[in-house]
């Protein structure tokens, strides 16, 4: 049986919170300035891969890895 990864999308208000951000204005800034990588769905909404975030987190990680 073949298996599919689907891409699950989670709202732009999602990771604003998990990054700390209130404002969105603030936060659309950070995130084309730093590179979060996320989906233009529209207009004036997008979306992320919760998987894409996370791995971005890890890659800026700083100081030794838990053991």
């Amino acid at each position: 049986m073949e298996r599919h990864n689907k891409t699950v999308l989670v709202p732009s208000s999602i990771v604003m919170e998990q990054l700390g951000y209130q404002n969105r204005a603030s936060f659309l800034e950070f995130i084309r300035r730093e590179g979060v990588p996320y989906y233009r769905l529209g207009a004036r909404k997008f979306a992320f891969d919760q998987d894409e975030v996370n791995a971005w987190l890890r890659s800026r990680k700083v100081g030794k890895a838990a053991k």
